[in-house]
C-alpha cells in the first residue's frame, strides 16, 4: 500500500518544472511578437514603394495625354486632383501612406517653358537596413536649383522624414 501512495503523489508536476514550461512559452512567445514587428514593417514598406510605383505610372500616363506632369510644389501626392482636376481619371483613389503620418509629398518642376517636365514623389521607410532607405538623388533633382535644393534637403535623407523616391529622371 506504500508503494501506491507514493505513486499517486507523484503524478503532478512541481512548481519548478511548471516554472521552466511557463517560461519556455515565454521566451518563444517573445521570438514571434518581434518576428512579426519586423515583418509588418518590411510589408508595410513594400507596400510604399509599390503605391510610389501605381502614383508614377499615373503621372507618367497623364504626361503622355497632356504633355506635362501635373503641377505641383510639395504637395501631399493625394491633392493632385485640386491642381490638375483630369488626373483621376488616371488613378483613383490616390494610394495614402499605409500609417499616414508622413504622406506621400510629389514635386513637379518646369523647364524653360510652360509644362512640367521632371517631378518627384517622396515617402518615408520604416526599415533603415532596407537597400532603397536614403538611396541617393540622381538626375535632375540631383543638381535642381533653389529653392527646391534646400527643401528637397530638408524634406529627404538623413534624419528627414522622408527616406524613399521615385521620379522623372
Amino acid at each position: 500500500m506504500n508503494k501506491k501512495a507514493d505513486f499517486i503523489q507523484k503524478q503532478g508536476f512541481s512548481f519548478i518544472e511548471l516554472l521552466v514550461v511557463i517560461f519556455i512559452i515565454a521566451v518563444l512567445s517573445a521570438v514571434v511578437i518581434v518576428s512579426l514587428g519586423r515583418a509588418r514593417i518590411k510589408s508595410r514598406d513594400n507596400r510604399r514603394k509599390s503605391d510610389l510605383a501605381v502614383i508614377q505610372q499615373a503621372v507618367e500616363m497623364y504626361y503622355a495625354d497632356e504633355h506635362s506632369f501635373p503641377p505641383g510644389y510639395y504637395k501631399v501626392a493625394h491633392t493632385i486632383p485640386e491642381v490638375a482636376p483630369e488626373f483621376p481619371k488616371y488613378l483613383s483613389p490616390i494610394p495614402q501612406d499605409p500609417l499616414g503620418e508622413f504622406p506621400y509629398l510629389y514635386r513637379s518642376r518646369k523647364a524653360g517653358g510652360d509644362e512640367f517636365v521632371h517631378y518627384i514623389i517622396l515617402s518615408t521607410l520604416e526599415n533603415k537596413e532596407d537597400s532603397d532607405y536614403n538611396k541617393p538623388i540622381e538626375g535632375y533633382w540631383a543638381t535642381v536649383p533653389e529653392p527646391d535644393a534646400f527643401e528637397l534637403s530638408r524634406r529627404y535623407g538623413g534624419n528627414n522624414d522622408y527616406h524613399y523616391y521615385v521620379s522623372s529622371d
